[in-house]
């Protein structure tokens, strides 16, 4: 009789645990779905930050060509 009572708190208690993984797993999920979402937001805004800084050097740096041979996109400055 006691191994009985015993088996029936066990298995109560693995339904419980069940139900708590399963709340927490949909949580999981929600949470990386969220995560994802921000990861795209943020790669988005780096990409119009870029863009932003491309349209202010042409507006800012008329006078310089790209195709110039003394513009090396790998310097900081650039020789006139």
């Amino acid at each position: 009789m006691h191994c009985l009572n015993s088996e029936t708190k066990l298995n109560g208690r693995i339904a419980d645990l069940e139900v708590d993984y399963d709340k927490l797993k949909e949580k999981y999920e929600g949470a990386e779905v969220e995560l994802e979402d921000l990861k795209g937001c943020i790669i988005q805004e780096h990409i119009n930050e870029f863009q932003k800084g491309v349209r202010q050097t042409t507006f800012f740096c008329q006078n310089v060509d790209a195709v110039d041979p003394r513009f090396d996109v790998n310097k900081d400055v650039v020789d006139d």
